[in-house]
């Protein structure tokens, strides 16, 4: 078992990097994931809303820190009220030194008092020394080492005065001979003296710093994993490439492999992991996370529909990588195999934001499509969910009567409803056989679950795009105009063996 921890950034594009970095890392399944916190609660909101987007929009089992030096409990209260309304239930409750005066630590106490067992709560351990805290910590993560026999000691020590709990041993890579010193002295950290030997002739060189830094932990780590211990927790600073080096030494992770165990991430919210169906066109939407690239990428002049026509285009051939219907940063991998078509039936005024591309039986470790067990077979019909005008809308349906084995629906803003479907079906439209399993179903479409979302999706051309642009600016008329008049539409083909979804849209 391996888990990340990431800080807050002090930039809006540092945010965007740390997530694209995120992103990348979480696809290589952590236990968890941790997001720090300023001594003093210094960078509070800024923690609690990276808190959140870990745990909902990037979907990895997040744990904040809570930083409980010369923090009053009104504000650990409103912390804890926030990260408990958005389904985080791991706090690391970190001591610190005590305000001057003080020498009691009451703040696990107190999350116990009032949360009871909601929250699972961990806390640090200093394997050179600090007092102890025992107030109801689940868990120990340890402070930054680099004698591994100091630590070991400490695991020891702990068993033999009665702590039971897990100990996981925080490990920060090497990747600046200048941010080492700095980092070590600030934390009084005991360097041995055959690493400091190791550094001091490259110390000037970055490259062979972290190649040394990687060598180091891995070391260490093979050293703890073989006492028996079986977790450790990677101080990242931010960054991959060290911390993914060490975890495939190590074998722990394959660069190569990126294992899902359904076609999309499953939730980590509390409220939704139990979730193993889902309707295709199902959002969960968030504060948008790129604001400033969104900016630049859709709030621009818009002078006819055909810019709007652009926008989404662009979007489907990668290149922007925003979109005021989607929360990810980017498309999803197997956009790529129908990019190309999404393209043209965009710029046609087929406004597309979902789809899926036709899978007849690919094995379950295929790229960009594969999910589950390994030895399994994967199928799903083409897919798309797109905005366009009533007389686009109904040329498209006449196609649609010569091909039976398509299922639409369609409604616009008003409610009016158009469909050969009926109120109560529902189609799988998505799905996996594997060994000694019954067939896994994850995604659907059915009418109710459309009627829902439809009023979200029609609420964002105003909400996440128009109300960008001034009042009287002729882009948010164009918007409310196109939101006001077009269909939301939801097509599928279930031939996934021979359909042919995209020969529809020519010559409309």
């Amino acid at each position: 078992m391996f888990s990340f921890e990431f800080f807050p950034p002090k930039t809006e594009d540092g945010v965007d990097n740390l997530f694209d970095r995120i992103e990348r890392m979480v696809a290589y399944s952590p236990a968890f994931c941790d997001i720090t916190w300023g001594a003093g609660g210094t960078t509070a909101d800024l923690s609690l809303e990276i808190a959140n987007r870990m745990q909902n929009m990037v979907c990895v089992e997040t744990m904040m820190h809570l930083t409980c030096t010369n923090m009053p409990l009104s504000s650990i209260d409103h912390a804890l009220s926030t990260i408990n309304s958005n389904g985080i239930h791991n706090v690391l409750a970190l001591r610190g030194d005590p305000p001057h005066g003080q020498d009691k630590f009451v703040q696990v106490k107190h999350i116990r008092a009032k949360y009871g067992d909601y929250f699972g709560i961990c806390v640090a351990g200093y394997p050179e020394g600090h007092p102890e805290i025992d107030a109801g910590g689940e868990v120990i993560i340890t402070q930054l080492f680099y004698d591994t026999d100091i630590f070991l000691k400490f695991v020891t020590d702990c068993r033999q005065i009665g702590i039971t709990c897990p100990i996981i041993p925080g490990i920060m890579p090497i990747n600046s001979y200048k941010a080492f010193i700095r980092m070590t002295g600030f934390c009084k950290t005991k360097i041995p003296p055959e690493v400091m030997a190791a550094l001091e002739p490259i110390k000037d060189n970055d490259e062979a710093v972290k190649a040394y830094g990687v060598q180091l932990a891995t070391d260490m780590c093979r050293k703890i994993l073989a006492t028996g211990m079986r977790a450790i927790h990677l101080y990242t600073l931010n960054m991959e490439k060290s911390a993914l080096a060490i975890l495939t030494n190590l074998g722990l992770v394959e660069e190569s492999k990126f294992p899902r165990s359904l076609p999309w991430r499953r939730p980590t919210n509390v409220f939704r992991a139990t979730e193993s169906v889902r309707p295709i066109f199902w959002y969960f939407l968030r504060p948008r996370s790129h604001e400033k690239r969104f900016l630049e990428e859709w709030v621009v002049p818009l002078k006819n529909l055909e810019d709007i026509y652009e926008k989404f285009a662009k979007f489907c051939l990668g290149k922007t990588r925003s979109s005021p219907w989607s929360e990810l940063d980017g498309l999803q991998p197997e956009t790529k195999i129908i990019n190309e078509q999404l393209g043209n039936i965009n710029m046609k005024g087929f406004l597309t934001i979902n789809s899926q591309p036709a899978v007849n039986g690919a094995k379950s470790e295929t790229s960009y499509v594969g999910w589950g067990e390994a030895g399994g077979y994967v199928y799903q019909k083409a897919y798309l969910e797109f905005f366009c005008s009533p007389a686009s809308l109904t040329a498209l349906i006449n196609k649609c009567k010569a091909f039976s084995c398509l299922s639409y629906m369609a409604v616009n803003r008003e409610g009016v409803w158009i469909s050969n479907m009926k109120n109560t079906d529902v189609n799988a439209v998505t799905w996996g056989v594997f060994p000694t399993k019954e067939i896994v179903q994850p995604t659907i479409v059915d009418p109710l679950t459309f009627m829902v979302w439809k009023d979200e999706a029609f609420e964002l051309w105003s909400r996440g795009w128009a109300n960008l642009y001034p009042e009287s600016d002729p882009s948010r008329k164009l918007l409310e105009e196109v939101k006001n008049s077009h269909y939301l539409v939801s097509l599928v083909d279930n031939d996934y063996v021979h359909g042919g979804l995209f020969a529809l849209f020519r010559d409309t």
